[in-house]
């Protein structure tokens, strides 16, 4: 390769960089955040291309050209270089509250540069994309995606405990073995039984399965080492209120209102005592 070419192929890298900006700011006819869903079209089929295609009708004339002119600079560059125009694609996406094609992106991008960060944020956009999309077959493939990456991450890193908690979640959501998630939950907290995430999942999981003592204990074991998380509070509070003790409920959530220093949580927090008293 003559240096002339590399100059060329460095400006192309750059130029990516330029669209990214040019893309966040060119006005689109329709509110962007419709974006992340597919239409009723996209639906039929898990085809990216065709959720591309939903995405981009909602999308200015402009940025629909940016995106045509950086697709073809993505196709034609080399290897090297498309590391640059797939990780500007990835951030337009999310810019345009899009995760699963940040995600898309960011995923071919982490194949490239085999780079723990990358295979982690595209795992993370994945799983976001899980949680918003409405289509059930996007749905599936997002945390099926998000699954893969965080066992990627987790060959690299065996050790971090965060992405094992993340890996975690992505079991639990999957139908056919949650136990595979809780289990793994539970393992972290065996290693380490102020591992605060874990404990507070698992709270959460008590909560959405109707165990509230249960969760009223996972997260009273979280205040017993971090007395600040004074959200917790108010998770204790909802859960006495829903096994009918109302009076420890308004205990919590008075204890709540005495440290917080948010004026219009304190203020809500009263509307919500006084509610209780009255039932």
């Amino acid at each position: 390769m003559n240096k002339n070419t590399r100059l060329i192929q460095l400006s192309l890298a750059f130029l990516a960089v330029i669209l990214a900006v040019v893309l966040f700011y060119a006005p689109a006819r329709k509110n962007l955040l419709k974006s992340s869903k597919p239409s009723k079209e996209a639906a039929k089929s898990t085809s990216v291309e065709d959720f591309i295609i939903s995405a981009k009708a909602d999308l200015s004339p402009a940025q629909i050209s940016n995106f045509a002119n950086w697709e073809l600079a993505l196709n034609s560059a080399i290897e090297t270089d498309k590391i640059a125009y797939l990780d500007s694609l990835s951030t337009a996406w999310s810019v345009l509250k899009n995760p699963y094609l940040a995600a898309h992106y960011l995923k071919q991008k982490a194949n490239l540069d085999a780079n723990k960060e990358s295979y982690l944020r595209s795992g993370r956009l994945y799983f976001l994309a899980f949680e918003t999309l409405k289509d059930s077959s996007f749905k599936d493939q997002s945390l099926k995606e998000a699954t893969a990456l965080f066992e990627k991450v987790q060959e690299i890193d065996p050790k971090d405990d965060d992405v094992r908690l993340e890996l975690a979640l992505c079991y639990i959501e999957n139908p056919t073995n949650p136990m595979r998630g809780i289990s793994l939950l539970r393992q972290l907290i065996d290693e380490n039984p102020k591992n605060e995430n874990a404990l507070f999942n698992l709270g959460i999981l008590s909560m959405r399965s109707g165990q509230f003592d249960k969760a009223i204990g996972r997260f009273e074991e979280i205040l017993a080492f971090s007395p600040e998380r004074i959200e917790l509070f108010r998770y204790i509070a909802h859960c006495y209120e829903q096994i009918g003790e109302k009076d420890k409920a308004i205990v919590y959530f008075s204890r709540f209102k005495s440290k917080t220093s948010d004026q219009r949580l304190r203020d809500e927090t009263d509307r919500y005592i006084e509610k209780l008293k009255e039932e």
